[in-house]
């Protein structure tokens, strides 16, 4: 059972929104609980309260808190619950990308892109509730979420790691060594003593650096440039 929040202020958007979301989970199997709100505020302090969300569905242009307001802080308190925006103003898009949300959704287009989003959505839930999700504590004690696939590399600095992903930066209490142990049958390659390595996002291996999709360049130890090469072949020769 997966609990999904919608939050709009208008009351017909929000019924019909809801309704026509949670038909789409009904349609794929896909149990849900909703959870609707009329005010951003009152589900921000649903959440501060301890209630937790695995998506919301939530609307952009409101009054007061609005919706890239209550994105932002999703963003630094929720980072793993997945925000898709839902307006009709297609030109607000843009804005919503600091917020790194799952996805858009535009009110007059619902009934054509309502099963992509909602398929999406429905595989990376189902992901991230397998054997290789797993949660961390970061520097500040709070607990957070994480699957392999969403982590590009991780770095030992000093007594800690910094964690670099698909939803951002964070730094963990947790060393190197604890994340080897966790991630080594997840694609993971340790190209040296301070960097583990995701091989899906590796674009290139060279003498003595590894380059990443991004352009990002980390350095390679050459006492391990041979087994990180041959690592990295037979990780790729099983996709």
């Amino acid at each position: 059972m997966y609990n999904i929040a919608f939050c709009d202020d208008e009351r017909i958007s929000l019924d019909i929104v809801s309704e026509k979301v949670s038909g789409e989970f009904s349609r794929l199997k896909y149990p849900i609980k909703e959870h609707r709100y009329e005010k951003a505020r009152s589900l921000q302090k649903d959440i501060t309260d301890g209630k937790k969300f695995d998506a919301i569905f939530l609307d952009i242009a409101m009054p007061d808190f609005d919706g890239l307001n209550l994105g932002m802080w999703l963003s630094e308190k929720c980072s793993d619950t997945y925000i898709v925006y839902v307006s009709s103003r297609s030109e607000l898009v843009y804005r919503t990308f600091r917020t790194r949300p799952f996805s858009f959704l535009r009110k007059n287009h619902l009934d054509r892109e309502l099963s992509d989003i909602i398929g999406d959505l429905c595989k990376q839930l189902q992901q991230d509730s397998s054997d290789d999700y797993f949660e961390i504590q970061l520097d500040n004690n709070e607990m957070f979420k994480f699957h392999g696939s969403n982590i590009i590399y991780i770095e030992l600095k000093g007594k800690n790691c910094k964690v670099v992903s698909t939803k951002g930066d964070f730094t963990t209490k947790c060393s190197l060594s604890s994340y080897v142990d966790k991630l080594e049958n997840q694609g993971f390659i340790q190209i040296g003593k301070s960097y583990l390595v995701n091989y899906k996002y590796i674009f290139q291996i060279r003498s003595n650096e590894v380059v990443l999709d991004d352009g990002k360049i980390l350095p390679l130890s050459r006492y391990k440039a041979k087994e990180v090469k041959e690592k990295f072949i037979e990780l790729v020769g099983k996709d």
